[in-house]
């Protein structure tokens, strides 16, 4: 269950799921190196966050925790 996927059915999303579930996904048993952790947490970091500076709406933030709630039952 989650939020629904426009202009895709179901039975679509299900076969695009199962086209690269496991050994058919190109990043299966490949790890990120050390580094490229570190470079991505370094470009997110302040200013560089897409949420800096930025707050949620109160509207939203029920949207998550409601989201949040239905996921841990």
């Amino acid at each position: 269950m989650g939020i629904k996927k426009i202009g895709l059915s179901e039975a679509a999303r299900s076969k695009m799921s199962r086209a690269m579930a496991g050994k058919k996904n190109p990043f299966y048993g490949k790890h990120h190196s050390k580094t490229w952790i570190k470079q991505e947490q370094r470009r997110k970091v302040g200013k560089n966050n897409p949420m800096f500076g930025k707050k949620h709406k109160q509207s939203t933030i029920r949207k998550i925790r409601q989201a949040a709630l239905l996921r841990s039952a």
